[in-house]
């Protein structure tokens, strides 16, 4: 084995091919193993990251004396969830899953008392207080109160918002990302990334039951999920506890839902009604049916010959988008299931999972070299994507006071990017690619494929035989182990604490033509990651406190080459990264309707693997040569938060945060400059900061009249807005340096943010009228945004900056509103929906780019050249050259609908 050890580590280094590559693995595997056995042994097992149920709380006392009440069985309905209450009436239920449960209140010589439905929601505390009444009889049946509540909201020491079922029915949304926008302090970008509080896109954290979902090299989720299977969806925006890493920005945590019960389900069918930009005419045809749809079911019950001890629900969806402009639409069809199992009354067994396709074909007006594909749309690239997830857990209650939660998961992705018209062939199978004698590319794939066709009056198109030459084959899979242990050590205090580990497998191979020198590259890699945490609550009557502490391993596992002072190059490998990361969060309740909440924390990143890897074998040919970085440090965040609240009644909440963030080791490019030419690298130079202050005023949706309305005062400045833009910006006039660092409004800085939600929600036994039509059944939901505009860059006509600093010009203000109609009626078992959805009502023509030579959309600067002696179709095709469907949002699109469940 040490001779093939060897024999591969002389391949690796000596005989780096253009074809593939496979990294060396890091030499120290057993120091590696080693560190995780300590790090593992370091603390009890516990989960280090998202939670996926609730804790109960409270106390019993006497309604005539108000004296404490001990032995007070308070029990969960449907559930083998009780507790016994103390010496003090005092009585704590932990592990309760998410859901709607009564509480079931009984001692001997009361009244026994049943509450109404109330929700227990994912790593929060619900409070509920009794006051039971003596009694002579023996009731055998309780009475149902409405038990007295605290704030819904007064365990929270940071930002965080809750959705559930009935709100995301209630919106005209079908992606998980427009929930996630439509909270406070999230601004979405022209390439649909979404920045939480002025952070990078890809720096949310995303947990499935409790299991990150995360695309390791190409960054966000990497899948779909159903709307459908969500029981509850939490965005934290900021100062989240020490169980959550790998976050700088935001983490949002997904609780799917769980089958009981008789057999349940539903099924939806809807069609979209959009007009499509004409590439030969450069204006929208008129509004046809059929650019899109989608099909959707859900089915659930309890699992046969198993009771309650059982239970299992899957979800489906098959969608198609994106009509609105010449390949540009995507197809997805996505299944997600889980079987919950309970062996014994306080253990649960579950195993969850989703199946993730989808094709999108990428439309782009122009590419990086200047070429349009408008009349060869087949020569533009698609994409498919695929994933598929495995978790398995299982949670037990050891005693009352302590209970545990393990988990095996696995989650693979794989995205293959190709031109269309080439579907059914690997990059050296192409026309044009050919190599000589000794293996190297001799081929004209770029001379074929880049140049301007002769068709078209010389302008920049390109003919049916031209193809977008870039391959990429992106494929990832990790497995990852967790446990967690939580324990209530008194009434006031809980403690947590967690481990976890994931190994990945990262394999990419890409190849581009772009060029007349091709680039491209073949590794395969085993990065390891771990992390470890403690959490101590403490819960007082009007005082709680979070106090966390968190460390997170990081190793790439790999040799790299290192640039020596005297221009010769050595190997060595990379430094093991550990960050701890402590977490404060406190909150008091001042009056029982009012609350002040502080948080501060450092929060740390793992690099994005691919800037880690890329080019390792030191290709420096072309013309701006990229270099990874192994040893790329975590990025860091520490960010301070203020918050108050105020509930106007039982259901009306009013909100104001101040936060602050500084930012630092972010990934960057340096460009080094040799003798022979020059190349970029990877490493930390980017740092930013970021203000804000938010405002929220929202009322529960479980009201008839619901909605909310948010704002957002923000600055978001920095020296990047992206790992590249070093490498990419436009250089000054007159400047022969493009890589200085700066301070400056980042791209996604939006100072002004509104966002509003008006739902008019008629439960089917409402009694209410409107000019004499009865509301029963019938629905609205209202969305509405504006944004400030973005900044961007001017240059002039060469691509150079007109403005010393960065981001210095603003696009048009950003405003759209979306509405929702619905109609339900029930017959017999079954309930029946008629539904219709509008996104962009007015139509309106929202402006998210434009040619930073003229600061306008539509216009790259063909209206102040002269056409004289030119032919007509020289100034239609220059014309149409300048016209870029993509600088604005999508046209109206109307969706009609049909739903029936039972």
């Amino acid at each position: 084995m040490n001779a093939v050890n060897a024999c591969r580590h002389a391949i690796c280094n000596l005989l780096l091919t253009d074809d593939c590559i496979e990294l060396e693995k890091n030499r120290r595997p057993m120091k590696r193993i080693a560190l995780l056995i300590i790090l593992f042994c370091g603390l009890v097992p516990g989960s280090a990251l998202a939670v996926t149920s609730g804790k109960v709380t409270g106390f019993v006392r006497d309604a005539a004396t108000g004296d404490p009440l001990a032995g007070v069985t308070v029990r969960v309905e449907g559930t083998e969830s009780r507790a016994i209450s103390g010496l003090n009436g005092e009585y704590f239920i932990l592990n309760v899953p998410v859901g709607a449960y009564r509480l079931a209140v009984q001692m001997i010589g009361y009244l026994p008392v049943r509450t109404q439905m109330l929700t227990v929601n994912s790593d929060r505390t619900t409070r509920i207080d009794f006051e039971l009444e003596t009694t002579m009889l023996d009731l055998a049946e309780p009475v149902t109160i409405t038990a007295r509540r605290t704030s819904a909201r007064s365990d929270l020491t940071a930002s965080s918002e809750l959705i559930g079922p009935r709100e995301i029915e209630s919106l005209p949304v079908t992606d998980l990302s427009d929930l996630i926008f439509l909270q406070n302090g999230v601004v979405r970008d022209a390439e649909g990334g979404l920045h939480v509080r002025g952070g990078r896109a890809n720096e949310i954290s995303y947990y499935v039951d409790g299991a990150t979902l995360e695309d390791p090299l190409l960054g966000g989720m990497g899948t779909h999920i159903p709307l459908d299977s969500v029981e509850e969806l939490v965005v934290n925006r900021g100062g989240f506890n020490a169980q959550y890493g790998e976050a700088m920005s935001g983490v949002v945590n997904i609780v799917t839902r769980e089958g009981s019960g008789p057999l349940s389900g539903t099924f939806r069918v809807a069609t979209t009604l959009q007009s499509q930009y004409d590439l030969e005419s450069g204006s929208y045809d008129e509004t046809a049916a059929g650019r899109g749809g989608r099909l959707e079911g859900t089915l659930g019950g309890a699992l046969p010959w198993f009771g309650d001890r059982g239970g299992y629900f899957l979800s489906g969806q098959i969608l198609s988008d994106g009509h609105h402009i010449p390949h540009n639409s995507r197809s997805l069809t996505t299944v997600a299931g889980n079987l919950v199992f309970k062996p014994y009354p306080l253990m649960k067994l579950k195993i969850s999972g989703h199946y993730f396709r989808q094709r999108h074909f990428q439309y782009d007006h122009r590419n990086q070299n200047g070429l349009s594909y408008d009349f060869n749309p087949d020569g533009l690239p698609e994409r498919q994507a695929g994933s598929q997830a495995l978790n398995l857990s299982v949670s037990q209650n050891i005693s009352p006071r302590l209970f545990y939660t393990a988990r095996l998961y696995r989650y693979a992705t794989n995205s293959i990017l190709f031109p269309t018209m080439l579907a059914d062939r690997y990059w050296s199978e192409w026309p044009g690619y050919s190599v000589d004698d000794h293996g190297q590319y001799n081929g004209s794939i770029y001379e074929s494929t880049q140049l301007p066709s002769d068709r078209y009056e010389g302008l920049p198109f390109t003919d049916g035989n031209d193809f977008f030459p870039l391959y990429r084959d992106a494929r990832a899979t990790y497995y990852g182990v967790r446990a967690d242990l939580s324990g209530q050590v008194t009434y006031w205090n809980q403690v947590r604490a967690g481990i976890e580990a994931q190994w990945y497998r990262l394999d990419w191979n890409e190849r581009s033509f772009l060029q007349a020198v091709p680039q491209g590259q073949r590794y395969i890699v085993n990065p390891v990651e771990g992390a470890l945490y403690f959490q101590n609550r403490v819960e007082l009557s009007r005082l709680i406190v979070d106090a966390g502490l968190r460390m997170d391993y990081l190793d790439t596992s790999q040799r790299f080459f290192v640039d020596l002072p005297s221009g010769q190059a050595a190997q060595r490998d990379n430094s093991t990264k550990l960050r701890l990361s402590p977490r404060l969060g406190v909150s008091h309740s001042f009056t029982p309707r009012s609350l002040l909440r502080f948080n501060y924390g450092y929060f740390y990143q793992p690099p994005e693997f691919r800037h880690a890897y890329t080019n390792l074998r030191r290709d420096f040919s072309g013309e701006s040569p990229h270099l990874g970085n192994p040893d790329l440090a975590p990025q860091k965040t520490v960010a301070y938060e203020l918050g108050l609240e105020h509930m106007l009644s039982g259901d009306i909440r009013v909100g104001f945060t101040a936060s602050y963030k500084t930012i630092s080791n972010l990934t960057s490019t340096a460009q080094v400059q040799y003798p022979g030419g020059m190349y970029y690298i990877f490493n930390n130079a980017d740092f930013g900061s970021v203000r804000s202050v938010e405002l929220i005023v929202k009322r529960d949706v479980t009201r008839m009249v619901s909605g909310s309305f948010n704002y957002t005062y923000s600055i978001a400045r920095g020296s990047a807005s992206t790992p590249q833009e070093h490498a990419e910006q436009a250089r000054p006039t007159g400047s022969a340096d493009s890589a200085e660092r700066g301070y400056f409004p980042l791209a996604f800085d939006q100072r002004h943010t509104l966002k509003a939600v008006v739902n008019v929600l008629a439960p089917e036994t409402a009694q209410q009228r409107i000019l004499g039509v009865p509301l029963r059944g019938w629905g609205m939901s209202l969305v509405g945004y504006f944004g400030s505009g973005l900044p961007y860059t001017p240059t002039n006509a060469l691509r150079e900056r007109t403005e010393i600093e960065r981001n210095q010009a603003r696009l048009p203000a950003f405003a759209n509103l979306d509405l929702r109609l619905r109609k339900r009626f029930r017959a017999g078992r079954f309930a029946y929906t008629l539904f219709s959805e509008v996104r962009n009502v007015f139509d309106r023509r929202n402006v998210v780019s434009v040619y930073a030579n003229t600061g306008r959309p539509g216009d790259d600067g063909y209206t102040l050249e002269s056409f004289t002696g030119r032919s007509d179709e020289f100034v239609r095709l220059r014309r149409l050259l300048s016209l870029d469907p993509q600088q604005y949002a999508p046209p109206r699109e109307i969706r009609f609908g049909f739903e029936i469940g039972f």
